[in-house]
């Protein structure tokens, strides 16, 4: 009886407790709205474009938050020594809320020009940035691969992060300095990746190829002092743990001081681990500003980069048996009935990509009446 009784009265306390913990919403509508700029102008045409909204307060628990925008009457960039005018114009509405600019017309883009930004809100505020020059495209003299190992923090299902040596290649670029060279390079990394299965099947298509957009979750950067005449940079890590061939398709973007420093502030806070040894957190200053207030702080820049591209195939099978060395963990190859979509499923094709062809003899499935297909294709 005393046992039950010391049960209720503990229930009681805790209960007592939990009902002394309330919500207590923020009210956020003293919130002063900012404007933020997101502007490029490139060679690239995915990489000119034009962002201009409000900042919106971020509550923990809030994830599809509408961005407003402003209304504006004008949206131009202009050049210093052309003396030309490109115009912009509202060609997108993303499901945000926010939209895109794009130039309204086809212009040329010119090494060592300067462009502003300029526009225009429905009170005729004008917003402007400095002047920002156009660097030489990136001189990449070379390409190294170079197999190492790095350690790796890996989550567990259940548990804390443990680290573990984990074998990879780094995809390494000389750059050569050149006159009215980049201050600094920014990467965008796609690929294809070929991956195996095993079957019993004699005519199983057991070798598949999966598709990146984005090979790098964080900013790319890469800094070229004017002091060095090369500079080397990564422009992606692939794991060694699968031996397909892998194809690279890399942008490289040549900036100029201001935007290297830029994106070198914002790589420091994305790659923030939460450990004691992480910089503090730091409000970036942008270079836009009102013309007609100068005390309103507009966050966000405006600036140019000059665009080249190059893609290669990594041969990982060679790399492998020209680097014994190392203690390499690999995945086992996943059993399959006939094709290897019955495991990799829909994030993979079993059509060769034509990056691939020339490399490889089967080019589609063939005996489909050997083997009896779960689905069809």
């Amino acid at each position: 009886m005393k046992h039950i009784s010391a049960k209720i009265i503990y229930f009681l306390v805790a209960f007592s407790f939990s009902a002394c913990i309330d919500e207590v919403p923020i009210q956020m509508d003293q919130w002063e709205k900012k404007l933020v700029v997101d502007g490029w102008l490139s060679n690239d045409p995915n990489l000119t474009y034009i962002k201009v909204y409000y900042a919106q307060p971020f509550q923990s628990g809030q994830f599809n938050r509408n961005i407003t925008t402003p209304s504006i009457s004008k949206i131009y960039v202009e050049s210093e020594t052309g003396g030309e005018e490109i115009e912009f114009e509202f060609v997108e509405q993303l499901a945000s809320g926010s939209g895109r600019f794009l130039p309204k017309d086809t212009f040329e883009f010119r090494y060592e020009e300067k462009y502003r930004l300029n526009f225009f809100l429905e009170d005729n505020s004008h917003y402007q940035s400095p002047w920002q020059n156009v660097v030489q495209p990136p001189n990449i003299s070379e390409v190294k691969e170079e197999v190492g190992t790095k350690l790796e923090f890996r989550q567990p299902v259940f548990g804390a992060p443990f680290p573990q040596n984990v074998v990879s290649v780094d995809i390494n670029a000389v750059f050569e300095q050149q006159e009215n060279g980049p201050a600094g390079y920014y990467f965008k990394t796609s690929g294809i990746e070929e991956v195996y299965t095993r079957s019993n099947c004699e005519y199983c298509v057991c070798t598949c190829y999966i598709h990146y957009d984005i090979l790098n979750t964080q900013i790319n950067i890469v800094e070229h002092p004017e002091n060095l005449s090369e500079a080397t940079g990564t422009i992606t890590t692939l794991p060694m743990t699968r031996l397909g061939k892998f194809f690279l398709e890399v942008g490289a973007y040549g900036l100029n001081e201001e935007q290297t420093k830029l994106m070198q502030q914002i790589y420091t806070q994305q790659s923030n681990t939460g450990t004691i040894f992480d910089p503090m957190p730091f409000r970036i200053q942008g270079n836009i500003r009102n013309l007609d207030d100068d005390n309103e702080e507009v966050l966000g820049t405006f600036s140019t980069a000059s665009f080249t591209e190059g893609s290669m195939i990594v041969d990982r099978l060679r790399l492998y048996e020209t680097n014994r060395g190392f203690d390499y963990t690999q995945e086992a190859l996943p059993e399959v009935g006939i094709h290897c979509l019955e495991y990799f499923q829909d994030e993979a094709t079993i059509y060769v990509p034509e990056q691939f062809q020339g490399e490889n003899f089967l080019g589609q499935p063939v005996a489909l009446d050997v083997c009896q297909w779960p689905y069809p294709l």
